[in-house]
């Protein structure tokens, strides 16, 4: 006679993450990384190298406006992409913004990350900071030059820098830079630009207690079909559980390529990406769509989830933590 062992809770999830959930498609972007389609959040991208936009629109997906940015922010590779940025973000922002009327969303593995990022973009899209931030040099009082020209203005914000012009430059000439930045930050509505008016940041979290786990998304329930005939008859429809011989036979042919739903969200550390336009109670909830993206220890892997508003997983993909950047690609200098 058939006798069927039935598994636990975890394994029957485990047993579901594996069989009932399809692979989302992953195309793999010719200058380097990878875009993922998801139901949630649209375009997922990871790795940002130069001109990658063109990437998406050459093969006609929708330029994302999600972004994972590697763990190795630059190619460490010999040959010849050899420094190359692998997190070259503004013009996927600037398409994102002034295009697609949108934010784009940088999800990163630390703070020293999203330090550097805000620093660097700052600085390219408002200006140096002297222009915009006050003097933080408590000796600098008025900043007032022996020619009675002023190089810091009322608010202690440095208007331009003495040592940028000739001792014989005409002071009056000299442009306020100050002024100017700011000009070019006010937008049509009147509001002053900013770097969040653009980028968003998510963290990955690690899941330190079982509250957090059990918040994310989880596979589709197991549903074997018993009819009461087929009860007394030993016909009982197995094809939602698996026999301990089926279990085991699964588990030899995934086992060195595959990670169980268990083992993911017991050792990733997870970011959750949510649209634009979720309420913020459903997100509270947890009855909104979302993605959530696991990055495996030290970044080599990432598994992402696509989740529907019923907190049920509708989508899987895993892909390398390693951007392969094209040969085409190299930095001056580095390149031999």
């Amino acid at each position: 006679p058939l006798t069927m062992a039935i598994p636990s809770s975890e394994q029957q999830m485990d047993i579901a993450y594996e069989t009932l959930i399809p692979t989302l498609p992953i195309h793999n972007l010719p200058r380097g990384g990878v875009s993922i389609q998801t139901q949630a959040c649209g375009f997922v991208q990871f790795g940002i190298p130069p001109e990658t936009i063109k990437d998406s629109m050459k093969l006609g997906l929708e330029v994302p406006s999600v972004y994972i940015v590697p763990v190795d922010r630059f190619c460490r590779e010999m040959g010849p992409a050899l420094g190359v940025n692998l997190a070259e973000f503004e013009f996927p922002a600037y398409f994102n913004f002034f295009i697609q009327r949108r934010k784009c969303t940088l999800v990163v593995d630390s703070v020293d990350a999203e330090r550097n990022i805000r620093r660097v973009f700052s600085e390219t899209l408002l200006g140096p900071a002297q222009f915009r931030e006050p003097e933080k040099k408590s000796g600098e009082q008025s900043g007032i030059q022996d020619n009675g020209a002023p190089s810091v203005n009322a608010l202690g914000i440095r208007k331009y820098e003495e040592e940028d012009f000739a001792p014989d430059f005409p002071r009056e000439a000299i442009p306020d830079f100050y002024k100017e930045l700011q000009h070019f930050r006010i937008m049509p509505n009147g509001q002053e630009l900013v770097l969040e008016t653009l980028l968003k940041f998510c963290h990955f979290e690690s899941a330190p207690d079982s509250d957090f786990r059990d918040t994310l998304g989880s596979p589709p329930q197991l549903m074997p079909k018993v009819s009461s005939a087929d009860a007394g008859n030993g016909d009982a429809d197995t094809s939602a559980i698996h026999t301990t011989a089926n279990r085991k036979s699964i588990s030899k042919k995934t086992a060195s390529k595959s990670l169980t739903y268990s083992q993911i969200r017991w050792i990733g550390d997870v970011a959750k990406i949510y649209p634009s336009d979720a309420p913020p109670e459903q997100i509270a909830a947890n009855k909104t769509k979302r993605v959530e993206i696991f990055k495996m220890p030290s970044g080599t892997d990432y598994i992402l989830h696509d989740i529907d508003e019923n907190n049920t997983i509708v989508g899987k993909v895993r892909f390398s933590g390693n951007v392969q950047v094209s040969e085409g690609i190299s930095v001056i200098g580095l390149d031999g």
